[in-house]
């Protein structure tokens, strides 16, 4: 469960967007900007404060991959993209992910409705771009089983990617909602964490608190 796995960071609060699901013959897009340096950045409900999970030299801050500094999504004709830009370069293939580390997964929700760390699980589905430490691989899956539906078209260079959908998955979908994050999986169990979400106040057009409106307005 989503819920199960944030509630160990702590109340974390992310960046949702809804967005309408009508394909239109115009681009709209929108970027939010997040935080560089924010890996792991948890909000302690005891001590009123944002502390660190990971020391600044540990491997998963130092890499600069697990740290989101851009979130992108657009609509091109019947094209959606998701993409991100990291504050280093990623992985290339073959380059191992940092020790305890199984799987690194950036990570795009497409939700009923906008989601916060106490709700249930509301996605329709889920958009990933996946390192294993020898490959990479994009995909778009069913929630909960994360069972693949098909494989996505990806591009990666430096320190950013883009991963392709068609909007006709989402055509009889009215609205739905954004929720971006950067994900490691560790162990065999595995357990999942979240060192990266979109900030609360990313200043992205409209947002409201965790809430940023699709589309942006056109005046």
């Amino acid at each position: 469960m989503r819920k199960m796995a944030l509630a160990l960071l702590s109340a974390v609060v992310a960046g949702l967007l809804m967005v309408p699901s009508s394909v239109s013959a115009k681009t709209l897009s929108i970027e939010v900007v997040d935080r560089t340096g924010d890996v792991a950045i948890v909000y302690d409900v005891e001590a009123y404060e944002y502390r660190a999970l990971y020391g600044d030299n540990s491997p998963i801050v130092q890499t600069g991959y697990f740290d989101m500094t851009l979130f992108r999504f657009s609509l091109k004709g019947n094209i959606y993209t998701f993409g991100m830009e990291l504050a280093a370069d990623l992985p290339q293939e073959g380059d191992p992910l940092p020790q305890g580390v199984g799987l690194l997964q950036y990570t795009l929700w497409l939700d009923e409705y906008w989601w916060d760390w106490i709700s249930d699980d509301p996605a329709y589905f889920i958009v990933v771009l996946r390192y294993d430490g020898s490959s990479y691989s994009a995909a778009l899956l069913e929630w909960p089983s994360e069972e693949i539906i098909m494989s996505l078209p990806f591009i990666i260079e430096g320190p950013r990617f883009e991963v392709k959908f068609s909007a006709d998955w989402m055509e009889n979908i009215p609205t739905f909602w954004l929720f971006p994050a950067v994900v490691a999986y560790f162990g065999e169990c595995p357990m999942m964490s979240w060192p990266d979400l979109i900030d609360c106040d990313a200043d992205a057009p409209g947002q409201v608190v965790n809430s940023i409106p699709w589309p942006p307005s056109e005046s």
